[in-house]
């Protein structure tokens, strides 16, 4: 039984995509500092909604569960750009500009 083979644009495509669900999908971490900001998830952070704020609002006024969610996405998105670089693969600019956010706010 031979398994199907994934090209390398689709992992390209894929990693590309779950970076950017990790910082500002359902509940990642865009959406949790809106939740610390303002209670909702669909206002937008009065600051900047970068790397410093959303990380400044998460360890400030997140709770111990807040900062473990936080650093599951960070790791997570640490691996994904691991398997990017091993693979050399080319990631879109605007995605090789979240790399931070794995590195910023990770408490790990």
């Amino acid at each position: 039984m031979t398994s199907p083979v994934l090209s390398l644009e689709t992992l390209t495509h894929f990693l590309a995509e779950a970076i950017r669900e990790e910082v500002f999908g359902e509940y990642a971490l865009v959406q949790k500092a809106r939740l610390k900001e303002s209670g909702d998830l669909d206002v937008p952070l009065g600051a900047a909604e970068d790397v410093e704020t959303v990380g400044t609002l998460i360890w400030e006024r997140g709770d111990t569960g807040d900062i473990a969610y936080a650093a599951k996405n960070c790791g997570a998105i640490q691996g994904y750009f691991h398997v990017a670089r091993h693979f050399e693969l080319a990631l879109p600019p605007e995605v090789l500009a979240l790399e931070e956010w794995g590195d910023t706010i990770n408490p790990a």
